[in-house]
């Protein structure tokens, strides 16, 4: 083997390498700092505009009678998650679940609704 056949299997080994390893490997590792800030903003944890829509149109819709013992804290994969004071208000809504659906898919057209999630907690 010459000197020129054995740098062109070496340079080809060279980029195949590279290439099996961005495959596997994907991307660089990231700073958390930068990784969190992703979380954050994709979730929505740190607008607070949206929790006082969310709040707004829960009280228009469930009444402020239950809006007083009620928080929606959010929506996760569908759910509109609320906490409720305690589990007796929870069966009360259920009730009604598929006006309380329907109202909350007009309220939020853009957001696909599909249910409702009660959680029993304190509520802030």
């Amino acid at each position: 083997m010459d000197e020129e056949e054995l740098a062109q299997k070496l340079s080809y080994q060279m980029r195949r390498n590279d290439v099996q390893r961005r495959r596997f490997y994907g991307h660089e590792p990231q700073a958390i700092g930068k990784v969190l800030a992703k979380v954050v903003i994709n979730n929505r944890y740190a607008c607070g505009e949206s929790n006082a829509a969310l709040e707004e149109a829960w009280a228009k819709i469930v009444g402020q009678a239950f809006a007083a013992r009620s928080q929606p804290t959010g929506i996760k994969r569908g759910k509109f998650e609320v906490t409720v004071a305690h589990s007796a208000i929870s069966q009360e809504l259920t009730f009604d679940q598929r006006r309380i659906v329907s109202e909350l898919q007009k309220s939020f057209p853009e957001i696909k609704i599909t249910g409702v999630r009660y959680r029993v907690g304190t509520i802030g």
